[in-house]
């Protein structure tokens, strides 16, 4: 954690945009790894902005991505499914497959937890159709 607060404060002074979200999403993958989602969610939300800012779509819809991760941890299921859902809709935009196979698995592992598995079978098998 030290080290990631540390890039992000010099990002920061220097006005590295780019180090900046790398920090914060760093910080939010180390947040969510100890359970401190509050502090996870704040970092993957302040990516968020920064990187719509900066005009970087592919990493919004990254972080976006992340953003449902931490609420699927937190066991907000439909906060989790909103998340992967704008992360879809981005990849899809964007015609990028590979965050495209990364959203339709997230919103899998979303209705699975849900006890949706007709759901979550549709959508992993999305993941099957574009991995092949």
């Amino acid at each position: 954690l030290t080290a990631h607060r540390y890039q992000l404060v010099l990002a920061m002074k220097c006005k590295d945009t780019q180090a900046a979200a790398s920090a914060l999403t760093s910080l939010g993958h180390v947040y969510t790894a100890i359970g401190d989602y509050p502090n996870a969610l704040a970092s993957h939300k302040q990516c968020v902005q920064l990187v719509k800012q900066m005009g970087d779509k592919l990493q919004e819809a990254r972080e976006i991505g992340n953003v449902g991760a931490v609420y699927l941890a937190m066991g907000e299921f439909e906060s989790a499914v909103d998340c992967h859902t704008q992360h879809l809709r981005l990849a899809r935009r964007l015609g990028n497959q590979v965050e495209e196979a990364r959203a339709y698995s997230n919103l899998g592992s979303s209705h699975h937890y849900r006890r949706n598995f007709t759901q979550a079978i549709v959508y992993h098998e999305n993941v099957l159709r574009i991995a092949q």
